[in-house]
């Protein structure tokens, strides 16, 4: 079975690591889908967050990650995928999802739409909320790995730390 899990990527996140990496328990292969939306503002180009989602996905052998401009849907369907696999960390990710994932099976039926929850310690973590601590040059380990750390710090101008 094959599943896609789509998302901007921007920047990827532990709690995407941890979906991605639950995913592949379940899933013989998974594709990870770096989205480019048109109407969304991005700090990352869509190269940079490819490689960091690349990069981030590395140790997993049965995960393959591209980038994709158009309905998810349409990919879905083009690489045979069984399933879309979303993280959902609160009711509120839950109550858009679920109704995209609604549509998808007005559209296609044969492609099933898996939700799986966050754990608890990665359910406050979103890309946004990385981006807003890194304008205050905050400490972000707690939430992104080392090497989305460092693109986020370059991005953000940080300062050599002290002793670094």
């Amino acid at each position: 079975m094959k599943g896609i899990i789509p998302g901007s990527f921007d920047p990827i996140t532990k709690g995407h690591i941890d979906i991605i990496e639950r995913a592949s328990q379940l899933f013989d292969e998974v594709v990870v889908v770096v989205a480019n939306n048109q109407s969304k503002k991005y700090l990352f180009s869509l190269d940079e967050r490819f490689d960091m989602v690349k990069e981030s996905c590395r140790h997993l052998k049965c995960v393959c990650v591209v980038y994709y401009e158009g309905i998810i849907l349409d990919y879905a369907v083009s690489v045979n995928a069984n399933a879309i696999i979303k993280g959902i960390r609160y009711m509120k990710d839950y109550e858009y999802e679920q109704a995209i994932a609604a549509v998808n099976r007005t559209i296609n039926p044969n492609i099933e739409t898996i939700f799986l929850p966050a754990k608890e310690a990665y359910a406050h973590i979103s890309s946004t909320i990385v981006k807003e601590l890194a304008s205050y040059h905050m400490p972000l380990q707690s939430y992104v790995n080392t090497y989305v750390e460092e693109q986020v710090k370059k991005k953000f101008n940080y300062e050599k730390e002290v002793g670094g």
